[in-house]
């Protein structure tokens, strides 16, 4: 069994963007939440997973703009018998997270990385 995970970028207007990623083996989203920040957020680059914001260049919008910050929602995790889409088994993932959390998420890398530097 392996473990689809859909999160979602929210901009500050409620703009969004989804995405579903699903890895080898099985996690919940009880196993990743104490290693969000809030309860429910996390910055995909710094687990591996793919940085949603720059879907709306590709979709033709302005990016980024005041409204973009670093910020991804964790919706859900839920079971499947697809194929994973990434490269990552799910204990390896968790590990991710939290060492991503352990060292507080790399906030200042993701706003350089995604043009959000605004000073």
């Amino acid at each position: 069994m392996n473990t689809r995970i859909c999160y979602l970028y929210r901009d500050a207007s409620n703009y969004k963007q989804c995405g579903i990623v699903v890895v080898h083996g099985e996690i919940t989203s009880e196993d990743l939440r104490p290693h969000l920040h809030f309860g429910d957020l996390f910055i995909p680059h710094d687990v591996g997973l793919p940085e949603l914001q720059k879907n709306f260049a590709a979709q033709g919008f302005a990016f980024p703009d005041d409204d973009d910050h670093v910020w991804h929602e964790l919706e859900m995790c839920e079971p499947t018998e697809d194929n994973p889409t990434l490269d990552i088994s799910a204990a390896e993932l968790l590990e991710r997270f939290r060492t991503a959390d352990a060292a507080r998420w790399d906030v200042q890398g993701a706003e350089i990385r995604l043009g959000l530097n605004r000073k």
